[in-house]
C-alpha cells in the first residue's frame, strides 16, 4: 500500500506509531480515529492518533491542474501552521499531568494530515454515576473542568467544541475523580476564529450562540 492510500489499519505503521485497532469515524466529524502505541526510550506508550480527512495534500503525482495543485497546498500550510500555533500554546500553559489533554504532535504523512495525543484512561462513569457521586467529588469534577477553561481563556485560547464527551473523567491514584478536557482540533485564539465558517467542525447542539451565528454566516 502507497504513503497517499495507507489506511489506519491494525498492525500498520504510520510516522513511527504502530496502529493497534483499525480507525472509526464514529463521534469523528471530518476524521478518522483509533490508537497506536510507540517506543519512548525503554517504554511502549499508548496514544489517541487521528487522520484529518481533509485538507488534502496533492503532490506532484496528483492529477490536477497545477493551480488546484497549488491551491490546496497553500490550504494544507495555513491548516499545519494554525495547529501548530495552538499545539506550541497549549504546550507552554500545562504540562503532561495536567487537566488538558495537548497533543503531541500534527504530522502530514503522504497525503493527510494526523495528530496525536496521549491515551487518557478513563473512568467510564454514566451520567447517573455522576449524579450519584458525594457533593466532595462532584465538585472537583466541576471545579477541574471549569479551571482547564479558564486556563485556555487567560491565554485568549477558544476551545471551540466545549460538549461533555470532550470532558473525559478519570480517576486518580488518590481515588478521586477528576476531568481531562480533549479535541482541540476547533481550537482557535480570540478574535481569530477561522476564515470561513465551514471550517469549524463543531456541534450544533452545543455551540454558543456567537458561535452558532458565525457558522450560520449571520454574525455581525
Amino acid at each position: 500500500v502507497s504513503v497517499r492510500t495507507a489506511p489506519m489499519k491494525k498492525g500498520a505503521v504510520i510516522n513511527g506509531y504502530t496502529i493497534l485497532a483499525n480507525a472509526t469515524n464514529a463521534n469523528a466529524g471530518m476524521s478518522e480515529w483509533t490508537f497506536a502505541e510507540k517506543r519512548v526510550g525503554e517504554t511502549r506508550r499508548e496514544y489517541f492518533i487521528k487522520r484529518f480527512l481533509r485538507p488534502v495534500y496533492l503532490d506532484d503525482s496528483a492529477a490536477a491542474p497545477e493551480a488546484v495543485k497549488q491551491k490546496k497546498r497553500a490550504e494544507c500550510e495555513r491548516f499545519e501552521a494554525h495547529h501548530r500555533r495552538v499545539i506550541s500554546a497549549l504546550k507552554a500553559i500545562t504540562h503532561e499531568e495536567g487537566n488538558l489533554n495537548v497533543p503531541v504532535e500534527i504530522f502530514r504523512f503522504g497525503n493527510h494530515y494526523y495528530k496525536v495525543t496521549r491515551k487518557v484512561d478513563v473512568s467510564n462513569l454514566t451520567p447517573e454515576q455522576i449524579a450519584a457521586l458525594d457533593f466532595r467529588q462532584k465538585l472537583v469534577i466541576l471545579k477541574t473542568s471549569a479551571n482547564s477553561l479558564k486556563i485556555l481563556h487567560d491565554k485568549g485560547i477558544v476551545h471551540g467544541d466545549l460538549k461533555p464527551t470532550n470532558i473525559l473523567i478519570k480517576r486518580t491514584e488518590a481515588n478521586i475523580y477528576t476531568t481531562k478536557l480533549i479535541d482541540f482540533d476547533n481550537a482557535y485564539f480570540e478574535g481569530e476564529p477561522p476564515e470561513n465558517p465551514e471550517e469549524l467542525i463543531v456541534d450544533a447542539v452545543y455551540a454558543s450562540p456567537e458561535q452558532y451565528l458565525y457558522m450560520k454566516g449571520t454574525a455581525t
